[in-house]
């Protein structure tokens, strides 16, 4: 029986899936693996619960791993709780992927092109304090959600900009 890997339904989540199964078939002994999605409950993944340290993607995945639904769950790194939760454990990493931001805007504009109260997002904290540190008059806000959708909030027209992982776009494409 195959390995069962808990992801999550989004583009990226889906596609770091793909890259731990496509290590695994290449690893010295081989393992087959398939993957199992799993739905948060809110229906959408990315806002951290205040004081539960995860989102509720991770804690989707982490039932499926817990109730017997799968046997693995693929995360990016920094979505995974800081508090032990037991019986669950880490037990492999994979290569990082380039950890810089990027930032996306439409019609291709800078940082420095964006005009003052220009609404940019930042899928974390950190991103929103370092906009603000470079970029004061902007007006900024937490998007609190994955590189895909991040992206589409500017295609949107919700934000001018959103600061993203550059690591998550390339491993979309």
């Amino acid at each position: 029986m195959p390995l069962r890997i808990a992801s999550g339904p989004t583009r990226l989540a889906r596609a770091r899936a793909d890259v731990t199964v496509a290590a695994l078939a290449r690893a010295p002994e081989p393992v087959p693996a398939s993957v199992v999605t799993v739905e948060p409950a809110s229906g959408r993944g990315a806002a951290p619960d205040e004081g539960q340290g995860c989102s509720d993607l991770v804690r989707a995945a982490r039932r499926a791993l817990l109730d017997g639904r799968a046997d693995a769950c693929v995360h990016s790194l920094s979505d995974v709780p800081v508090e032990p939760v037991a019986a669950v454990v880490l037990c492999a990493v994979l290569p990082r992927a380039d950890a810089r931001d990027a930032l996306v805007a439409s019609a291709g504009r800078r940082l420095a092109d964006l005009p003052a109260g220009a609404r940019v997002g930042a899928d974390s904290p950190r991103g929103a304090s370092m906009l603000r540190a470079v970029r004061p008059a902007l007006a900024t806000a937490e998007t609190a959600c994955g590189v895909d959708a991040a992206v589409g909030l500017v295609a949107r027209g919700r934000y001018d900009a959103v600061l993203t992982a550059l690591g998550g776009l390339a491993l979309l494409g």
